[in-house]
Protein backbone atom coordinates (compact mmCIF):
# COMPACT_ATOMS: atom_id res chain seq x y z
CA UNK A 1 0.00 0.00 0.00
CA UNK A 2 2.86 2.39 0.81
CA UNK A 3 4.58 1.63 -2.50
CA UNK A 4 1.32 2.38 -4.35
CA UNK A 5 1.05 5.72 -2.57
CA UNK A 6 4.68 6.48 -3.37
CA UNK A 7 4.10 5.60 -7.03
CA UNK A 8 1.04 7.88 -7.20
CA UNK A 9 2.89 10.71 -5.48
CA UNK A 10 5.73 10.42 -8.00
CA UNK A 11 3.24 10.50 -10.87
CA UNK A 12 1.59 13.61 -9.44
CA UNK A 13 4.86 15.44 -8.86
CA UNK A 14 6.10 14.41 -12.31
CA UNK A 15 2.97 16.02 -13.70
CA UNK A 16 3.73 19.23 -11.84
CA UNK A 17 7.34 19.39 -12.98
CA UNK A 18 8.76 16.70 -15.24
CA UNK A 19 12.20 16.00 -13.78
CA UNK A 20 13.42 14.35 -16.98
CA UNK A 21 13.03 17.57 -18.94
CA UNK A 22 16.40 18.89 -17.78
CA UNK A 23 18.32 15.68 -18.42
CA UNK A 24 16.45 14.37 -21.46
CA UNK A 25 16.14 17.62 -23.38
CA UNK A 26 13.20 18.47 -25.60
CA UNK A 27 13.06 15.37 -27.80
CA UNK A 28 13.61 12.94 -24.93
CA UNK A 29 11.09 14.58 -22.61
CA UNK A 30 8.39 14.66 -25.32
CA UNK A 31 9.15 11.00 -26.09
CA UNK A 32 8.76 10.15 -22.40
CA UNK A 33 5.51 12.13 -22.19
CA UNK A 34 3.98 10.41 -25.22
CA UNK A 35 5.08 6.97 -24.02
CA UNK A 36 3.41 7.61 -20.67
CA UNK A 37 0.20 8.90 -22.24
CA UNK A 38 0.12 5.93 -24.62
CA UNK A 39 0.51 3.52 -21.70
CA UNK A 40 -2.12 5.23 -19.55
CA UNK A 41 -4.75 5.65 -22.26
CA UNK A 42 -4.08 2.98 -24.87
CA UNK A 43 -4.38 5.69 -27.52
CA UNK A 44 -2.18 5.34 -30.61
CA UNK A 45 0.29 8.24 -30.42
CA UNK A 46 3.10 8.60 -32.95
CA UNK A 47 6.02 10.96 -32.52
CA UNK A 48 8.41 12.16 -35.21
CA UNK A 49 11.34 14.29 -34.06
CA UNK A 50 13.65 15.55 -36.77
CA UNK A 51 16.54 17.86 -37.32
CA UNK A 52 19.12 18.99 -34.82
CA UNK A 53 17.71 19.21 -31.31
CA UNK A 54 17.74 22.88 -30.33
CA UNK A 55 19.39 24.13 -27.18
CA UNK A 56 16.58 25.83 -25.27
CA UNK A 57 16.38 27.39 -21.84
CA UNK A 58 14.45 25.57 -19.11
CA UNK A 59 11.43 27.89 -19.30
CA UNK A 60 11.03 27.40 -23.06
CA UNK A 61 11.40 23.63 -22.71
CA UNK A 62 8.71 23.54 -20.05
CA UNK A 63 6.29 25.70 -22.07
CA UNK A 64 6.66 23.49 -25.16
CA UNK A 65 6.29 20.34 -23.04
CA UNK A 66 3.08 21.70 -21.48
CA UNK A 67 1.65 22.68 -24.88
CA UNK A 68 2.24 19.13 -26.14
CA UNK A 69 0.72 17.74 -22.94
CA UNK A 70 -2.41 19.94 -23.16
CA UNK A 71 -3.00 19.42 -26.89
CA UNK A 72 -2.51 15.65 -26.61
CA UNK A 73 -4.75 15.38 -23.54
CA UNK A 74 -7.44 17.40 -25.35
CA UNK A 75 -7.25 15.08 -28.35
CA UNK A 76 -7.57 12.02 -26.11
CA UNK A 77 -10.51 13.47 -24.16
CA UNK A 78 -12.50 15.19 -26.88
CA UNK A 79 -11.66 14.01 -30.40
CA UNK A 80 -13.27 10.57 -30.39
CA UNK A 81 -10.40 9.64 -32.71
CA UNK A 82 -8.12 6.65 -32.68
CA UNK A 83 -4.73 8.23 -33.38
CA UNK A 84 -2.64 11.28 -32.57
CA UNK A 85 0.38 12.31 -34.62
CA UNK A 86 3.03 14.61 -33.17
CA UNK A 87 5.71 16.11 -35.36
CA UNK A 88 8.58 18.11 -33.86
CA UNK A 89 10.91 19.36 -36.56
CA UNK A 90 13.83 21.71 -36.07
CA UNK A 91 16.24 23.48 -38.33
CA UNK A 92 18.63 26.32 -37.59
CA UNK A 93 15.91 28.97 -37.85
CA UNK A 94 12.71 27.41 -36.48
CA UNK A 95 11.15 24.78 -34.29
CA UNK A 96 7.88 23.50 -35.78
CA UNK A 97 5.51 21.45 -33.67
CA UNK A 98 2.32 19.91 -35.05
CA UNK A 99 -0.13 17.82 -33.05
CA UNK A 100 -3.01 16.36 -35.05
CA UNK A 101 -5.70 13.78 -34.46
CA UNK A 102 -8.04 11.82 -36.71
CA UNK A 103 -11.14 12.60 -34.67
CA UNK A 104 -14.35 14.46 -35.35
CA UNK A 105 -12.81 17.92 -35.20
CA UNK A 106 -14.21 20.90 -33.37
CA UNK A 107 -17.97 20.82 -33.76
CA UNK A 108 -19.18 24.12 -35.19
CA UNK A 109 -21.56 24.76 -32.28
CA UNK A 110 -18.66 24.36 -29.81
CA UNK A 111 -16.03 26.49 -31.57
CA UNK A 112 -16.58 29.63 -29.52
CA UNK A 113 -16.51 27.69 -26.23
CA UNK A 114 -13.35 25.83 -27.27
CA UNK A 115 -11.56 29.02 -28.35
CA UNK A 116 -12.42 30.67 -25.03
CA UNK A 117 -11.59 27.64 -22.88
CA UNK A 118 -8.88 27.59 -20.23
CA UNK A 119 -6.79 24.98 -22.10
CA UNK A 120 -6.70 27.06 -25.27
CA UNK A 121 -5.95 30.24 -23.32
CA UNK A 122 -3.12 28.51 -21.48
CA UNK A 123 -1.55 27.16 -24.68
CA UNK A 124 -1.75 30.62 -26.30
CA UNK A 125 -0.24 32.28 -23.22
CA UNK A 126 2.59 29.74 -23.15
CA UNK A 127 3.31 30.27 -26.86
CA UNK A 128 3.29 34.03 -26.41
CA UNK A 129 5.63 33.80 -23.40
CA UNK A 130 8.32 32.15 -25.55
CA UNK A 131 7.77 34.26 -28.68
CA UNK A 132 6.08 31.50 -30.67
CA UNK A 133 3.03 31.50 -32.93
CA UNK A 134 0.24 29.04 -32.12
CA UNK A 135 -2.65 28.10 -34.37
CA UNK A 136 -5.47 25.63 -33.88
CA UNK A 137 -7.46 24.51 -36.90
CA UNK A 138 -10.15 21.96 -37.56
CA UNK A 139 -10.08 21.00 -41.25
CA UNK A 140 -13.30 20.00 -43.00
CA UNK A 141 -11.84 16.53 -43.41
CA UNK A 142 -11.93 16.13 -39.62
CA UNK A 143 -9.58 16.19 -36.71
CA UNK A 144 -7.84 19.08 -35.04
CA UNK A 145 -4.39 20.44 -35.82
CA UNK A 146 -2.38 22.41 -33.26
CA UNK A 147 0.68 24.13 -34.73
CA UNK A 148 3.44 25.96 -32.94
CA UNK A 149 6.27 27.78 -34.68
CA UNK A 150 9.13 29.10 -32.60
CA UNK A 151 11.90 31.15 -34.20
CA UNK A 152 15.24 29.97 -32.84
CA UNK A 153 17.93 32.40 -31.81
CA UNK A 154 21.14 32.07 -33.77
Amino acid sequence: MLSQATHRLRAITHGLYPVAIDAAGLFGSIQSLTNGMRTLTGCEISLDCGGPEPVLDEETLLHIYRIVQEATANAIKHSQGSAIDISLLCDRANLRLTISDNGRGIVRSNRRRVRQGIGMATMKARASAIGAKLSVTSPRSGGVRVRLQLPLKA
